[in-house]
């Protein structure tokens, strides 16, 4: 899962806001321990604690930030996330374990951060896993428009060199599926999350949008699925199924018509 728009807005004024009160109550600590009015070994454990969980907000907030677009987030790469991701998630274990052996206010600041970001990255992590490893970067999402009343397989062919761009529309890569249901383009596919949007478009120009739901609540989009063309990762086939449920499985047990 990734949080964009107004969700991803207040979580960051939250984080923002916490780091800054995290930051205000170590350097306090960090006085008093200067000026040797608490020197206990706990009350060190404790500072240290809130330090680590200090590093763990601002990695939880690097993540946040890579998702204000697309662009940002391709830029920063999947590697850059991996490693604020396994930033966060031990200072927050190591943080965590550091507040619970020491002593004084303090180690409530490093308890309560370490437990935010510890359980909110675990949660992150989950949904990644039920999405099938789904990358906890953003992407640009997709606007698939398709002929009215068009049924059955939908197949875009991406990393084609000689096929033209994709058009960006708000924010949305464009893609005009024509009648036969099969579109080239030279853009690559781009790795990531994103929300995306299908709709029958008609000879007027009115668009109409098609659903895409679990079983047994009347969706329209079914069956996404991609695939290498000849072994070449760069050449990726994107499938989508339009139709009923019912035209869904019937197309299935057809046989794999998707495939060239």
């Amino acid at each position: 899962m990734v949080l964009t728009g107004k969700p991803l807005l207040c979580v960051l004024i939250f984080l923002v806001a916490w780091l800054v009160l995290s930051v205000w109550a170590v350097m306090k600590s960090i006085k008093q321990l200067a000026a040797k009015q608490n020197t206990s070994p706990r009350f060190k454990a404790s500072l240290a604690g809130a330090v680590l969980s200090l590093a763990a907000v601002a990695s939880l907030v690097l993540l946040h930030l890579s998702w204000l677009t697309p662009n940002v987030s391709h830029t920063l790469g999947s590697s850059f996330i991996r490693g604020v991701g396994f930033a966060l998630l031990w200072s927050s274990l190591a943080g965590f374990v550091l507040g619970l052996v020491g002593s004084g206010r303090i180690r409530f600041i490093g308890l309560i951060g370490c437990l935010i970001t510890g359980l909110w990255y675990l949660t992150l992590s989950m949904e990644a896993a039920i999405a099938m490893g789904a990358s906890p970067q953003v992407r640009h999402p997709i606007r698939m428009e398709i002929p009215d009343g068009y049924v059955g397989w939908v197949e875009v062919d991406f990393g084609m060199s000689e096929a033209a761009k994709l058009p960006v529309v708000d924010g949305h890569l464009l893609c005009v599926i024509p009648k036969q249901g099969v579109l080239r383009t030279s853009d690559l596919v781009e790795d990531g999350w994103a929300s995306d949007e299908y709709f029958y478009y008609l000879p007027s120009g009115s668009k109409r949008p098609l659903r895409e739901t679990g079983w047994g609540e009347g969706g329209l989009v079914w069956g996404q699925e991609t695939s290498s063309k000849n072994g070449n990762l760069k050449q990726l086939i994107q499938y989508t199924y339009i139709g009923t449920e019912t035209q869904f499985k019937r197309g299935v047990n057809n046989g794999p018509v998707r495939y060239p």
